[in-house]
């Protein structure tokens, strides 16, 4: 299971990382997360290491 951090000291939430249409990588929550804006920085997980993050350039 993939999980992100949308937040310093915040739950990971489950997601679906998919590749999109350019190359990257579109996060796809696995329920809906509250203030989640453009600019922000979202971390990939593996427990409690980080492997892998990205600027969110739109919120749906």
């Amino acid at each position: 299971m993939t999980r992100t951090r949308l937040r310093h000291g915040a739950a990971s939430l489950a997601c679906r990382a998919l590749e999109d249409a350019d190359g990257g990588v579109e996060l796809v929550l696995d329920e809906p997360a509250e203030a989640v804006a453009p600019g922000q920085l979202a971390c990939l997980m593996a427990g409690d290491v980080v492997v892998g993050h990205g600027t969110i350039a739109a919120s749906a």
